[in-house]
């Protein structure tokens, strides 16, 4: 049902968590710990499944905010 590519889910969770805190967005940071952990216990449940979509929600939310603060300072640029 789910690929376990447990390796995978933490190198990019990790990486994921160390982006998001430099830019400042700790929201994500918990997400990240959730599903890096289950990476690490190399269990995955199915509230570590709800974890990744309820992130994935997440993320689309900050890459539209994201995208709305540089049109505004696009249309800045003289």
């Amino acid at each position: 049902m789910y690929n376990r590519d447990f390796q995978k889910l933490r190198f990019y969770t990790h990486k994921l968590k160390g982006s998001i805190l430099t830019l400042g967005i700790e929201g994500i940071s918990g997400f990240c710990e959730d599903l890096e952990k289950a990476a690490e216990d190399k269990k995955i449940f199915d509230n570590t499944v709800s974890r990744n979509t309820e992130l994935n929600e997440y993320m689309q939310t900050v890459i539209a905010e994201l995208n709305q603060i540089r049109e505004k300072y696009t249309k800045l640029q003289l």
